[in-house]
């Protein structure tokens, strides 16, 4: 599974825990603004790395300065503390200090650079972080991926794409990740030849990059990638399945309703479950009798059963109603308390539907 490693998110509690303090946590947090931005230039180590922690934690806005000056200093676990310690106060005038730290000599340096210029998420930092998505590192990378994805900016598709190619699994699936997230700005179309190369992704021989690729097709919503989803919903790795049945449910196309309806009636209970509510999202009338077919399947789990009360309160149809009234009085509460509420959703849909009795007209939608 792709994961982020710890380097880059060090906290005060890390540091005491790790036995660095010097001085009990609780008297440190009693110290003023003033004595921990003096610490800063102690001569202990252990005390530089506290200051900074407790600075950071408290996002005091006065400290900014003294934290910027710290990025300098000679130890680089302070300078990796100082850099996430910006990140948390997220204050602009850290964004020229952090991007030239950004080419400091230690990894992991680097890396709590990298995520604090993502937390600060300033436009100043594309450019920046944009080449050290080739760092010789690939934390590095993967964490100037995460930090682009943060930003949003458009500039950055392109680099991200052809990271997409990268050696490493984890610089590959976050490239993948930060491309939902770009293109999921104010419903700005994602390019063919992006939308085409994500697609490509999904045949990617690492499972956490499948599934990464496949939430990020969802956020960028394209009917282009609906037939390569539902080829997905067969995909060896169930996370990958779930987040490709997630993605057509967002995406909404209707050709995607049969595939969904076929793989409805699989043997895998949490895929069920996601399926149900992807096809509830999309509304189409041809997915009311299978969803009612497990609404009413005392055999199946509750978690399915209660997904499909909640996908046929969203659709509304009117065939709904007598098997959301027998779920009412389901064994297990959670499905009880779905169907209640779907059939609440479906009385307001035909009450909005109906003709008004005075006016005689159809109230709108």
């Amino acid at each position: 599974m792709i994961r982020m490693s710890s380097i880059g998110h060090v906290s005060l509690v890390a540091i005491v825990s790790l036995g660095l303090a010097s001085v009990a946590t609780e008297d440190l947090k009693a110290e003023d603004t003033h004595q921990l931005v003096a610490n800063l230039k102690a001569a202990d180590r252990k005390d530089r790395l506290v200051a900074a922690g407790i600075l950071g934690d408290r996002k005091d806005h006065r400290a900014v300065q003294p934290l910027i000056e710290a990025l300098a200093d000679t130890d680089s676990d302070v300078r990796g503390v100082v850099a996430i310690a910006l990140g948390k106060i997220g204050d602009p005038r850290a964004v020229d200090g952090l991007i030239g730290t950004l080419k400091d000599d230690n990894v992991g340096v680097r890396c709590s650079v990298a995520v604090a210029l993502g937390d600060i998420a300033d436009p100043r930092a594309v450019d920046p972080l944009i080449v050290s998505l080739n760092d010789t590192n690939h934390r590095v990378r993967s964490r100037a991926a995460v930090a682009l994805g943060k930003i949003k900016d458009l500039s950055a598709v392109d680099p991200l794409l052809a990271t997409l190619m990268d050696e490493d699994p984890n610089v590959r699936g976050f490239s993948a990740q930060a491309l939902g997230q770009i293109e999921n700005i104010d419903g700005r179309a994602f390019s063919p030849r992006g939308v085409d190369k994500l697609i490509g992704s999904l045949a990617d021989t690492n499972a956490s990059v499948r599934a990464l690729v496949a939430q990020a097709l969802g956020e960028v919503a394209d009917a282009r990638a609906v037939e390569s989803l539902v080829s997905a919903l067969t995909d060896t790795n169930l996370r990958v399945r779930n987040l490709a049945a997630n993605a057509l449910g967002k995406i909404k196309d209707r050709s995607a309703v049969n595939p969904l309806i076929t793989a409805l009636n699989g043997r895998d209970v949490i895929n069920r479950a996601v399926i149900a509510a992807a096809l509830g999202e999309i509304r189409d009338p041809r997915a009311v009798e299978p969803l009612i077919a497990a609404l009413t399947n005392s055999d199946l789990d509750a978690n399915v059963r209660a997904s499909a009360a909640k996908a046929l309160g969203i659709i509304g149809d009117a065939r709904a109603i007598k098997p959301l009234k027998v779920a009412k009085k389901d064994t297990n509460f959670g499905v009880r308390e779905v169907a209640a509420d779907a059939l609440r959703k479906i009385s307001e849909v035909s009450r909005r539907r109906k003709p008004t009795m005075r006016e005689g007209v159809y109230a709108p939608n």
